[in-house]
């Protein structure tokens, strides 16, 4: 029987922004305006703070995330204390976008007890320096990722989105390839979300790229969990990459109500999990 997990976030696993609004990089898929709706927490004390009121309310865990400084990176290291206090006096799991990292910063993570890591890759100066505005080495990533398996993070789930060039393929194959220096717990597969406000705001991505890139990952990585990320399209186009993608992934973030119609018809094995998708399936969870 097929199995296929379902993700929830919501207050369940909230995205906390450790910059507020503020980014450097100001990309134009993003334009900051993924970071306006997520909680925000720019000190050490107003992240435990508020890490232990949704503890209060059964939540699941938290994702750390936020801007970049101008060299990529996403300053989680300084709330090194509060993931430390967090991890010691609450059941919360806590993951982190880190963007790129070095080993002192994620072993600086790990002892702090963080559960895991999302990292984008993109293997291409040329996307990073036309959508990004700086230029990033592809070995940038593959130090990131090799830096996290050093430290013995336990969870590392990189992601690849698709489409991010204007669209088009590009960096995805590249990426892929890359991610293969290491066994990575999940690997990611988003999206380029059209988001109004950015310079990208009428751009989508063709839902058979998304497809190829999905086969892509499932060929190369047949014994990695792949997921459909929670970033994947809008709209129509959302629901039929959701469609196309059902039998070739091991997981859906924020699945539509057609799609989860569609596991039940199928009679799937469906899991659904209130974390994350960068996590493995935990024990305990729910049967659909």
């Amino acid at each position: 029987m097929k199995e296929i997990t379902f993700y929830y976030t919501g207050d369940s696993f909230p995205a906390i922004s450790v910059t507020g609004r503020s980014c450097a990089l100001n990309c134009k898929h993003c334009n900051r305006r993924m970071l306006e709706n997520l909680y925000s927490a720019k000190s050490n004390e107003e992240l435990l703070k508020l890490a232990k009121n949704f503890s209060k309310k059964n939540a699941r865990g938290l994702l750390l995330t936020g801007g970049c400084d101008g060299e990529a990176r996403v300053p989680i290291y300084r709330f090194v204390e509060a993931i430390r206090r967090v991890k010691e006096e609450t059941n919360l799991i806590v993951l982190a976008h880190t963007g790129i990292i070095d080993y002192d910063t994620a072993k600086l993570l790990k002892e702090a007890d963080l559960d895991g890591v999302s990292l984008d890759i993109v293997a291409s100066e040329e996307v990073t320096e036309s959508i990004y505005g700086i230029k990033i080495p592809k070995e940038k990533y593959k130090e990131s990722l090799l830096a996290l398996k050093k430290a013995g993070i336990k969870v590392i789930s990189p992601h690849v989105c698709v489409g991010l060039y204007y669209g088009k393929l590009s960096h995805e194959l590249d990426s892929l390839d890359l991610i293969s220096c290491i066994a990575p717990t999940e690997i990611i597969i988003i999206a380029l979300m059209p988001l109004k406000g950015t310079p990208m705001e009428n751009v989508k991505v063709k839902p058979n790229s998304v497809v190829k890139i999905v086969e892509e990952a499932r060929k190369r990585f047949p014994k990695t969990r792949i997921i459909l990320g929670c970033a994947h399209s809008v709209g129509e186009d959302r629901a039929l990459i959701e469609e196309l993608v059902i039998n070739k992934v091991d997981g859906i973030a924020m699945p539509t109500p057609k799609v989860e119609r569609l596991a039940e018809r199928l009679n799937f094995k469906i899991y659904r999990q209130s974390t994350c998708c960068a996590l493995p399936l935990l024990e305990g969870d729910s049967l659909g």
